[in-house]
């Protein structure tokens, strides 16, 4: 079993690690600005932001903060049961292990991403604890498993960059079926980063294509 500050730390980087899903994010949490701190209790009480206060929604690290309209906080330990599915939110909020503070409004908005997050979440975990393994591959056969990535990630990447740029999100999302189809060794994240990103480029063109039609 690993130790508070590794739980802590598995959290801690799989929310950072949604910063690169702006448009995600945007899509679960819904219109309208929202400020979220997350507390994950370890030997310190560690903050993670979650700032949709603006059109691009901002994770990142947030001790010493100013205050969010909603806070959610919890040992390290239960964050992962709850984000990886093992306890429902509901649950673990009954047994008072996840305390809630903001308005129900607010609070509603938080539901689809917490949905979303199990099988994202195992997968970071997993990853994590084979971080060693992987470490000592690429130590000592690096070429290998650089050609290994390279093929699903700029497959992706062009999807996602193409017209198509809606499916290829949800292409991405359909986590399942890129685990069936042999793209264990590539993060669940790292594709989700890389759909979103494509969404995002897809969404700013035909606003540039405006403003370079005004100039002309």
């Amino acid at each position: 079993m690993s130790t508070l500050a590794e739980a802590a730390d598995t959290v801690v980087t799989f929310f950072e690690g949604l910063d690169a899903m702006s448009p995600l994010l945007r899509l679960l949490l819904g219109d309208g600005p929202l400020s979220v701190g997350l507390d994950i209790r370890a030997e310190a009480v560690r903050r993670i932001v979650i700032d949709a206060t603006a059109d691009r929604v901002c994770v990142r690290r947030g001790e010493g903060a100013a205050p969010t309209a909603v806070r959610v906080a919890a040992d390290a330990r239960v964050w992962g049961d709850v984000l990886s599915g093992r306890v429902a939110p509901g649950a673990a909020h009954g047994r008072r292990q996840l305390l809630l503070r903001g308005s129900a409004a607010d609070l509603a908005r938080l539901i689809a991403l917490l949905e979303m997050a199990p099988p994202l979440f195992r997968d970071h975990e997993s990853r994590r604890a084979h971080t060693s393994a992987e470490a000592h591959l690429m130590t000592t056969n690096p070429r290998s498993v650089r050609s290994l990535l390279a093929g699903p990630r700029a497959a992706l990447d062009r999807l996602a960059s193409s017209g198509l740029h809606r499916a290829a999100f949800w292409t991405g999302y359909s986590i399942g079926r890129l685990r069936r189809s042999g793209l264990d060794r590539t993060a669940l994240m790292d594709l989700l980063a890389s759909a979103a990103r494509g969404w995002e480029r897809a969404e700013q063109a035909p606003r540039q294509s405006e403003r370079g039609d005004s100039v002309s």
